[in-house]
């Protein structure tokens, strides 16, 4: 803009090429007045944040190089809280860097997107893209507001337990991660779940034993005394441990006494290649039998058997008993008997002998008024009595 005073004195700007066209009258004492204007051409520029999944905190930067923080640098709140973005920051026109740092371990970050917010409401609708260039360099031009934005997602895995029964089927339940209940044998729970540990444990079932906790990655662990799964979870993961029941058997001791319905007690102890439920030592009578709750294995009874029985029968010796079966054995005692024999004599006295035969009959003598009493397995008997002359 120039102004011109004195004879013939001229002053015609040309904007287009910033020159002015002078011409300075002869008569002394003419003035020219030029101002030129200059206007800085600048933008704004944002940097904004968006978690997808679980949040967490990074710090947001604008620099005028790479990683730098020149322009602006905002953390952003614990857990995905507020604030989300810089702000839009005045700037010259010209290239700037975006980046951010720290608490990305555990997450994936998309590429830089960025846009043209024209109509300046903080979105985008539809308007123009702004390339992005090496090391995330945005050109901002004059009077152009540039939002750009990082999005971050957290890793995950997804972890599985696995349910195997031998021996039958029941409900287990599983507490912690993942939880929930298991009906069918291979039946499964699962979870997706953030990168990271994660613990599930299995609420012990009487009547079954786990018998193994399996993993399928190396650095996942079972444990059979704490009756868990302790899974180690990488971005994009699949682990499954296997949790194996084996249901335990039955072998049930039957007592049969001849005669039938005897009260008489008769005590057994049970062993064998497996675990006996304790106790191992119980006793049966010809109305009460004993239920032994056994893993898989080979079982034997024994018995101890009362004066006055003798045992007649016995199917309880090397029983095998498989996951979740009952076999059933017996025992089988019959109570002795008793030959009495008394002597009785008339006119006189004297000594008689007997004659005997039969298992363990063993011969005697008696005279007036005595008794033989002997106690027998059940069989035949002879006794004689020999002549007294």
């Amino acid at each position: 803009n120039c102004t011109a005073s004195g004879d013939s004195t001229t002053a015609v700007p040309n904007n287009a090429n910033r020159s002015v066209a002078i011409a300075i009258g002869q008569n002394g004492g003419n003035v020219v007045d030029c101002t030129y204007t200059n206007t800085l051409q600048q933008g704004t520029i944002e940097l904004k944040k968006v978690w997808s999944g679980t949040a967490g905190q990074t710090t947001l930067q604008i620099g005028t190089s790479a990683g730098g923080t020149q322009v602006d640098t905002q953390p952003t709140g614990v857990a995905g809280a507020a604030p989300l973005t810089t702000g839009a920051n005045s700037v010259n026109a010209g290239t700037y860097f975006m980046s951010e740092t720290g608490g990305l371990t555990n997450y994936t970050t998309a590429p830089l997107v960025c846009f043209n917010d024209a109509n300046n409401n903080g979105s985008n609708d539809g308007e123009a893209a702004v390339t992005v260039g090496a090391s995330d360099s945005v050109p901002v031009a004059a009077n152009q507001h540039v939002i750009c934005t990082y999005t971050n997602t957290r890793n995950q895995g997804t972890i599985i337990v696995k349910k195997h029964m031998i021996g039958g089927t029941d409900t287990f339940n599983f507490t912690g991660t993942p939880n929930g209940s298991i009906s069918t044998d291979n039946g499964t729970i699962q979870s997706t779940v953030d990168t990271g540990q994660y613990v599930s444990t299995e609420t012990l079932l009487a009547g079954w034993d786990l018998t193994s906790v399996v993993c399928s990655d190396g650095d996942s662990t079972g444990s059979v005394p704490s009756h868990n799964a302790t899974f180690n979870v990488a971005a994009g993961e699949t682990i499954t441990c296997t949790f194996t029941n084996t249901k335990k058997g039955h072998l049930i001791v039957q007592k049969t006494t001849i005669p039938g319905s005897d009260l008489t007690s008769f005590n057994i102890t049970a062993s064998g290649s497996g675990n006996i439920t304790a106790p191992a030592a119980s006793f049966v009578t010809d109305a009460t039998d004993h239920d032994y709750e056994v893993t898989p294995g080979t079982y034997s009874v024994a018995e101890t058997v009362p004066i006055g029985w003798v045992k007649t029968g016995d199917t309880c010796q090397s029983v095998v008993v498989a996951a979740g079966e009952t076999k059933n054995c017996l025992l089988t005692n019959t109570k002795n008997g008793h030959i009495i024999v008394n002597k009785v004599t008339v006119g006189g006295n004297d000594d008689f002998n007997f004659t005997t035969s039969g298992t363990g009959y063993i011969g005697f003598a008696l005279s007036n008024g005595q008794s033989n009493n002997q106690e027998v397995v059940p069989g035949a008997y002879i006794v004689s009595e020999g002549a007294v002359a």
